[in-house]
């Protein structure tokens, strides 16, 4: 149910290159220096887990099993992998920060490019190496920012639901490892209204993507 897997890397929001994650409050990329700001980072990646995992991945599938089957069981399916998460933050950086296309675009390039190579992450993107899932999934992110208001109904309210069992499982495990206060329901669901509620701005993008190499 997590969205995320544990993980040592990070995309640099300068020139899309992976790198070491950090907790600190602020860090620079080894690669072209771009300087991070920590809680804005771990705020951007949060929102596009959310995005990538509740509103392209469980959308698509329930939506598969609504097509074939009629109905939308409970599912359970594996998290959702850094590079899936990275490109769901560069389309962000269109939608929410005022990002050229052109600039994002880059930015998916890259990260496709580098999941391929080191074949990590590999099977969730693979699929989006083709131009009409790619932009199947551009869509999503961005319904996903609108509040899914072009998906049906009872896709909608499924992908909510799962947003919040996904959240009280989060809770649930900062609690046992003492990381956290004692998770409820009701906090969970608080805590989604507030990812849904205030989505990044684009001050918290400034300068995304300004050291890209326009090459690929």
């Amino acid at each position: 149910m997590l969205t995320t897997k544990t993980t040592s890397q990070a995309i640099c929001l300068g020139c899309a290159q992976i790198i070491p994650s950090s907790e600190v409050e602020t860090f620079s990329c080894p690669f072209c220096g771009f300087g991070h700001r920590g809680p804005v980072q771990r705020k951007l990646l949060r929102y596009a887990s959310s995005a990538a995992y509740c509103g392209y991945l469980y959308r698509k599938l329930y939506e598969e099993e609504l097509e074939e089957n009629g109905e939308i069981p409970a599912c359970d399916i594996a998290p959702v992998t850094d590079a899936l998460t990275w490109m769901a933050l560069a389309a962000l950086s269109g939608i929410l920060g005022g990002a050229s296309w052109e600039l994002a675009g880059a930015a998916v390039r890259r990260i496709l490019k580098q999941s391929d190579r080191e074949k990590s992450d590999l099977l969730q993107v693979k699929a989006l190496q083709d131009e009409e899932k790619l932009k199947k999934f551009l869509l999503y992110i961005q319904d996903f920012v609108e509040g899914l208001q072009a998906a049906d109904p009872r896709i909608r309210s499924a992908v909510l639901t799962e947003m919040v069992i996904n959240e009280a499982v989060r809770l649930n495990l900062e609690e046992r490892a003492g990381t956290g206060p004692k998770g409820s329901e009701a906090r969970a669901v608080e805590n989604v209204k507030s990812i849904l509620n205030d989505p990044p701005n684009e001050e918290e993008f400034r300068d995304a993507w300004k050291n890209i190499d326009m090459s690929g």
